[in-house]
């Protein structure tokens, strides 16, 4: 989760705010979905 914050930090610094949107941002959702999980359940 931190790396995909660090990345759209990044993205947004360099190509600007109004590029990070859902049409040109994506992350895959079955990893998103696992870390999402980890995060929630402290693992």
């Amino acid at each position: 989760m931190e790396q995909a914050a660090e990345y759209i930090d990044l993205a947004e610094h360099v190509m600007g705010a109004e590029w990070v949107t859902a049409e040109h941002f994506r992350f895959g959702s079955s990893r998103l979905l696992t870390a999402l999980q980890h995060e929630i359940s402290g693992d």
